[in-house]
């Protein structure tokens, strides 16, 4: 950044925004009135490493870490890892049929971006269709599922905050489909924010 030149966390800073969100977010992790300011310079000296440092995360076509779930394949773009836990970026393809079984996440949003395919996302008792192009945003607390068309597809999944890939390289190392059968997807879920619903 050039001399004179603001920052986002300079604006924020500015405007008494960043240090009362942080906290906001620091505290679905941390007792209640116990995030302190030692934490909140970490994590924005972190985030600030990780979106002003000038160091790229790039990921190149057929590379990015692959987990095999059975009908469905992961490509992890940017791991929780990578961004300091602030988000993780995958893209998901695989066959015609259910993708997972319905779960709720306590404590992460995810987003889909249809790249390939139709789909049919349940939200709660409400059934989404979406084809190429389309955005669906899964608020925490949410119960959902996944059905690829004919054909299969593909989607781009951002997962707030990052760390939630980690459940999947799990469900990778399982049999074939463990990620849509139950009982599996039960016991792993016990250690992940993916709890069967």
């Amino acid at each position: 950044m050039s001399a004179g030149q603001a920052s986002f966390f300079d604006i924020a800073d500015a405007r008494g925004f960043q240090d009362g969100f942080l906290k906001r977010v620091l505290s679905r992790t941390d007792p209640p009135g116990k995030v302190g300011a030692d934490k909140v310079g970490a994590v924005k000296g972190g985030v600030s490493r990780m979106l002003l440092s000038g160091q790229a995360h790039a990921v190149a076509p057929g590379e990015g870490r692959t987990v095999n779930l059975g009908n469905v394949q992961m490509r992890v773009l940017a791991a929780g890892e990578a961004t300091n836990r602030g988000f993780t970026l995958a893209e998901f393809s695989g066959a015609e049929g259910p993708w997972t079984v319905p779960h709720i996440h306590r404590e992460f949003e995810e987003s889909f971006f249809v790249l390939d395919g139709d789909f049919t996302f349940t939200v709660g008792e409400r059934q989404v269709p979406a084809g190429p192009g389309s955005y669906i945003l899964m608020p925490r607390g949410t119960r959902h599922d996944i059905l690829a068309g004919t054909g299969g597809g593909r989607l781009l999944t951002l997962m707030v905050p990052g760390g939630l890939e980690e459940m999947f390289f799990e469900l990778g190392d399982l049999p074939a489909d463990s990620i849509t059968d139950p009982s599996v997807r039960s016991a792993v879920s016990a250690r992940h924010d993916s709890v069967p619903a």
